[in-house]
């Protein structure tokens, strides 16, 4: 049985300088937000539940980029029997329930929503945040570079990186985008594709770590996965 991590001090959130609290952010998750006695690929069974990481999301994450710009969220994601408690929670600009498309697909539906949005409204985001639902963030967010894509570390082999959290400015999101649609479309099952990226990212932008420990995703330190098992 998996053991529960446990948290034994109240997650801080220290904000750095201001950046520009009238500029525009888009915060898209991708993935599962309720799932019961999901099998993972390890062959563990446990349940995804949403509302288990929301306090976290939302102190670590949310309230921190909220003082520095008007944040809309947007979301794609499986159908499940508390999706309105998901709306009531993020109350996005959209969302987009599915359980026929995988997670990859997931990614780039949640960008088209976006794009729609932008389209319709006649807006922009200076800035795009793409997560999932089920993370758990242990440090705070105290060295970002906001002139660069910003990716959590490279993984133990030095030729793929994480692909749990994006920051991208807004110089780089079309081509982002484009990168993340031409390489899905090769394989749009293979979950562990966007992985492989780093190179690409790396040689197309500049690229910033926020916490590069070159170590398997279990292992590192910025946020965990699956943080509450059940």
């Amino acid at each position: 049985m998996a053991q529960r991590l446990l948290i034994t001090k109240k997650p801080t959130n220290t904000l750095g300088p201001i950046i520009n609290s009238s500029k525009n952010m888009a915060l898209l998750f991708f993935g599962l937000h309720y799932y019961e006695n999901y099998l993972h690929f390890t062959n563990v069974k446990y349940t995804i539940d949403f509302r288990s990481y929301v306090d976290n999301i939302k102190s670590k994450l949310i309230d921190y980029f909220k003082t520095r710009f008007k944040i809309d969220t947007f979301i794609c994601t499986n159908d499940s029997k508390i999706k309105n408690e998901l709306i009531k929670t993020y109350q996005p600009k959209n969302i987009f329930f599915s359980n026929e498309i995988s997670k990859n697909v997931k990614i780039i539906k949640v960008f088209q929503m976006m794009f729609e949005y932008m389209k319709k409204m006649n807006t922009s985001y200076d800035y795009v945040i793409l997560t999932r639902l089920d993370i758990y963030f242990m440090k705070d967010f105290l060295n970002i570079d906001f002139t660069k894509l910003n990716l959590v570390s490279v993984l133990q082999d030095n030729n793929v990186c994480d692909d749990n959290f994006y920051l991208i400015p807004k110089k780089y999101i079309p081509l982002f985008y484009t990168t993340l649609l031409l390489t899905i479309r090769t394989n749009p099952e293979n979950r562990g594709i966007l992985h492989t990226l780093k190179n690409t990212f790396e040689k197309t932008m500049k690229v910033h770590y926020l916490c590069n420990e070159k170590c398997c995703v279990s292992k590192l330190s910025f946020f965990k996965l699956r943080y509450l098992l059940n």
